[in-house]
This record gives C-alpha cells, sequence and structure tokens, in this order.
C-alpha cells in the first residue's frame, strides 16, 4: 500500500515537471505558482494561462467550461 502511495506522488510530481510547475529540485515554479490559483486540473490551468499569450483565452475558456460541465457527474 505504501508503494502505492508513493509511486502516485512521484507521477504526479512527475506531471507537474512536465507542465513546468515544478523545477529540477521539485520546487514550485512562477508558472505553477499562477497555476495553483486555479481549481483546475494542472494541465487545464496551464492551457489558460499559456492561452493569454497566445491571444486565444475566450476560445480556450469556452474549451474548458464544456469540458467541466460534461465531467460533472448528474446528482439524482
Amino acid at each position: 500500500m505504501l508503494l502505492c502511495v508513493k509511486d502516485n506522488i512521484m507521477n504526479s510530481m512527475y506531471q507537474l515537471w512536465v507542465l513546468g510547475a515544478l523545477d529540477n529540485t521539485g520546487t514550485l515554479t512562477p508558472l505553477g505558482r499562477n497555476m495553483e490559483e486555479f481549481p483546475l486540473d494542472p494541465a487545464l490551468s496551464k492551457m489558460l494561462i499559456v492561452s493569454t499569450e497566445m491571444r486565444c483565452s475566450a476560445e480556450i475558456l469556452v474549451h474548458e467550461c464544456v469540458f467541466l460541465l460534461l465531467s460533472i457527474s448528474p446528482v439524482i
């Protein structure tokens, strides 16, 4: 069980490193600090941040809203 938890943490840290949210020492980067402000999956928050630099944030916001709406489980 402990090995699974460690693997999950390492995989999560690797994903954050690939996205540029962590540096090589595991420290949060300036991009990572911006990403933590959004209550989104890390990949979605980076997409939103980068979209402002690429001047397509309106399109990305629509994309993310649709994605989030489709991922919500219906409450019965």
